[in-house]
């Protein structure tokens, strides 16, 4: 995760600026967050809420099921600086993401099916 602290972080070569890292206690509620059961309940009920009227087997999900589930899923961050500091993702961003752990491409392939997907 990486977060925008304006004059926290040197300009990229061209001078864009760069993004600061994120402290640690953002880290921490992050991680607290993800693997808490409410994230797992909100993401099951935002996968299921995108999934509705689609006749889902939980194979071959799609890239679309998958960044409207994160755009769904943003909506349940809990309040406070995890909500302010994390902006909504899309479908780049989401890509982006998944290049950078070696998944194959969302966009061609989907995934697989519900476990890839939970992973």
């Amino acid at each position: 995760i990486r977060t925008a602290h304006a004059g926290n972080a040197a300009p990229l070569p061209g001078g864009a600026p760069a993004m600061a890292e994120p402290d640690g206690a953002i880290l921490a509620a992050m991680e607290d967050w993800l693997s808490s059961d409410g994230f797992d309940a909100s993401w099951r009920e935002c996968y299921d809420l995108v999934c509705r009227g689609r006749g889902r087997s939980d194979r071959n999900i799609s890239d679309t099921v998958l960044y409207q589930t994160a755009a769904a899923l943003h909506r349940h961050l809990p309040a406070g600086e995890l909500e302010s500091m994390i902006p909504e993702p899309d479908p780049e961003f989401i890509r982006g993401a998944l290049e950078t752990i070696g998944a194959d491409d969302v966009q061609k392939e989907g995934i697989t099916d519900l476990e890839h997907f939970e992973a």
